[in-house]
């Protein structure tokens, strides 16, 4: 992954003020429960999936301001949502993959009409490797597939696992679950993903297993790039969830909601550190619940989803210092 270490060019203005009820207005709520959230730079704004509008809002980067990009009535009716969890763009293809658990699908959302199509479900090419409640998904274009996390409480009889979703045809083939390619480092209960293009692996953040496993793209083969004792306990991880890869400093960013925290990761040794939580910088805009993070190129910003506070923050990359984007 790339970095850039000139930390004054990277550095956003960011002024810190008190956490108000709604901003910059009440239009178009965040009502989202365990959402996601994406930088569509080319378009100035954010991308959230919302579990209560059963919608994609965009969200303007400079005004904070809310709109509708897809969902009921807008632009039409077609290929509902069931409920749009994670998010990924697809930026050569104009769209945003969404996958949506309880319909058990994987959609192409276009960037300028907000249509959705569906390219793969629980029946669309077939059932082989069911998506049901699939939560996170992540783009390998070089393959010309997507990485869809479905957790262990889709099936409590079944594994959890990381289904390959073919972008061409929607056939779904299994990328690694606990006896592919064999049982070493076994999930246990994965919520996140991201692709690490750089080093030629999918890291997956296993919430129940308080790790991030890098699965190789070629083999699936497991390891445990940071978690309980690797490589050791300082600041450990509660339940890791929502990431991002930040190319500016070459840095994974994983969200921690139990403790209120985005943590860094280190993408070599693993290593852990507070960039921002409740408390750290200060407790100016405290977190609550994070849940997802995105890193804008453009702007030099993270900008975190709050679930709790139903809120989007955005983040001084070198201080960590919040401020409230949209509310």
């Amino acid at each position: 992954m790339a970095s850039n270490t000139n930390a004054n060019a990277a550095r956003a203005t960011i002024t810190s003020s008190n956490i108000p009820s709604t901003f910059p207005n009440a239009n178009n709520p965040l009502t989202t429960v365990a959402g996601d959230i994406v930088v569509d730079d080319a378009n100035h704004r954010l991308l959230v999936s919302d579990h209560g509008q059963k919608a994609i809002l965009a969200i303007d980067l400079t005004t904070g301001a809310r709109s509708i990009l897809s969902g009921a009535g807008v632009p039409d009716n077609i290929n509902l949502f069931g409920s749009p969890r994670g998010l990924r763009l697809d930026s050569g293809n104009n769209r945003v993959l969404v996958v949506s658990g309880t319909d058990s699908t994987m959609y192409a959302v276009d960037l300028d009409t907000g249509v959705r199509t569906v390219i793969s479900s629980d029946t669309i090419p077939n059932g082989n490797h069911a998506l049901s409640l699939a939560v996170d998904v992540a783009l390998d274009s070089g393959n010309g597939r997507a990485l869809a996390v479905v957790p262990v409480t889709a099936n409590p009889f079944a594994s959890t696992r990381v289904i390959a979703i073919n972008l061409a045809t929607g056939q779904r083939t299994m990328f690694s679950d606990n006896s592919t390619p064999d049982g070493v480092n076994p999930f246990v209960n994965p919520f996140g993903i991201i692709l690490d293009k750089d080093n030629g692996r999918a890291l997956i953040a296993d919430a129940d297993n308080r790790s991030i496993v890098a699965a190789d793209l070629v083999t699936g083969v497991r390891t445990i790039l940071s978690g309980d004792g690797v490589p050791d306990n300082v600041n450990s991880f509660s339940r890791p969830n929502g990431m991002a890869i930040d190319n500016i400093f070459g840095r994974v960013l994983v969200t921690d909601h139990p403790n209120s925290s985005v943590l860094v990761v280190e993408p070599t040794s693993g290593a852990r550190s507070v960039l921002t939580s409740a408390t750290i910088p200060d407790s100016i805009n405290p977190l609550s619940s994070p849940i997802g993070v995105a890193v804008s190129a453009a702007t030099n910003q993270i900008f975190i989803l709050d679930n709790q506070l139903q809120a989007v923050f955005a983040v001084e990359l070198v201080t960590g210092q919040r401020v409230v984007l949209s509310k």
